[in-house]
């Protein structure tokens, strides 16, 4: 075979593998919205003692993402407002994992709320959600949020406010 003839078959090659190959394409991502309302549990120390009280409603309104390249790990955020007793407002970004088992989706995740106003407390949140699909684009959950909060104005010198707390919301994907 000849220097030519070589060089012809393998362009030649490449065309064809070029060819068979898959489209390029480029990434395409997904996004949702959400709103819950929960409470549940607070414990916390003062003046030596353990306080336990329910803790105050709130509301949840956030969104989140991901990439179809890796759907199973979404990225988001909320905004969390305390709406009874003193209002507070938090900023809440989070991580979650997700495993569809029919239209059921559990998402076990991680965020680390901030309330900025009208007091500060830092912490970590971790969580696990039940999302059922009712469609396309709508879907419902429920979800359990466990926090620690250890640093801010309104905790105690040397302790940490514990909740417990339940949720129920519908999201929407866009």
């Amino acid at each position: 075979m000849t220097r030519r003839a070589a060089l012809a078959l393998a362009c030649a090659c490449a065309l064809a593998c070029a060819a068979a190959a898959a489209p390029a394409r480029a990434q395409s991502f997904g996004a949702a919205a959400f709103v819950s309302a929960g409470n549940g549990v607070e414990i916390g120390s003062g003046d030596g003692q353990t306080i336990v009280q329910r803790s105050r409603l709130f509301i949840d309104i956030g969104a989140r993402t991901w990439t179809d390249e890796l759907r199973e790990v979404t990225w988001g955020g909320s905004v969390r407002v305390e709406v009874e007793g003193r209002a507070s407002v938090a900023f809440v970004p989070r991580a979650e994992l997700e495993q569809h088992l029919g239209p059921l989706a559990i998402r076990p995740g991680a965020g680390v709320p901030m309330f900025i106003a009208p007091f500060t407390m830092v912490g970590v949140e971790g969580s696990l959600m039940g999302v059922l699909s009712l469609g396309r684009t709508l879907g419902v959950f429920g979800a359990v949020l466990i926090d620690a909060f250890f640093l801010g104005t309104d905790v105690p010198n040397d302790s940490a406010v514990l909740m417990f707390n339940g949720a129920i919301g519908v999201e929407l994907a866009l």
